[in-house]
């Protein structure tokens, strides 16, 4: 049955993820679904173990490739299902065609590649002309927003980014002339996360003892999407070649 609803990817994250996710990657997975079916082929960059894809993705069938940097986790990305091919990346060259793919996808991927500008002219080479690319990314509003950062301050938010391999945290504005430059034309954009849920976010990070009990006392509506504005902390792009 196809998924149009926020409980519908939001459950099997409350039932096999930690916590934290539930509050930002249902929202991802909605905004995908205006833009699915992708034209084939499609490839996933930084497909992770394939969970996200299996859940946001299912409506897709089979991705042609899944390709992430992280060897450790080929094995569960292909035991997912999703991916046709399972590929690793080595950070310099993607081991593919010129002008292959008709989609890319890339969810929260960006700004934890550490050599960036080469990525995003690789990631271009192997998509045709007038291929999509839809991603989203985190901006420098992140750091800004941190509930904890307002009490710590910078030592806080410095170590903050260094746990959770933040390399790339741009303004909404350099983002843009960053996929600009590397030979893309932006064709939507859109802020995705409220400030209170990017904290709920933060904080759960630290709740994982209490995840067995948090499980049974909070109701899906709990996580549902704030309305109080979206910050521009998490961006959801589509992009032209």
């Amino acid at each position: 049955m196809k998924k149009s609803s926020f409980n519908d990817f939001l459950i099997p994250y409350l039932k096999e993820r930690q916590l934290f996710y539930a509050f930002l990657r249902p929202q991802e997975a909605l905004l995908y679904q205006k833009y699915l079916p992708f034209k084939k082929p499609v490839l996933d960059f930084g497909c992770g173990d394939g969970f996200f894809a299996s859940v946001a993705f299912e409506e897709q069938g089979k991705i042609e490739v899944g390709l992430d940097m992280d060897p450790k986790i080929k094995k569960e990305a292909e035991d997912s299902g999703i991916y046709k091919k399972v590929i690793i990346y080595n950070g310099q060259k993607v081991p593919l065609p010129d002008d292959y793919f008709s989609t890319i996808v890339s969810n929260c991927v960006l700004e934890h590649i550490s050599n960036l500008k080469l990525t995003l002219k690789e990631l271009n080479r192997v998509l045709k002309r007038g291929g999509r690319m839809y991603l989203t990314v985190v901006t420098d509003q992140w750091q800004k927003n941190l509930f904890f950062g307002k009490i710590f301050g910078e030592i806080y938010q410095n170590w903050f980014k260094k746990i959770q391999n933040h390399y790339n945290l741009f303004s909404q504005e350099k983002w843009e002339k960053m996929f600009q430059k590397a030979g893309y034309t932006i064709k939507r954009e859109i802020p995705y996360m409220s400030k209170r849920d990017q904290q709920l976010c933060e904080i759960f990070h630290y709740l994982f003892l209490a995840y067995p009990l948090l499980r049974k006392v909070l109701k899906p509506s709990f996580f549902c999407p704030n309305s109080d504005g979206r910050e521009k902390s998490l961006i959801f792009f589509v992009l032209k070649k």
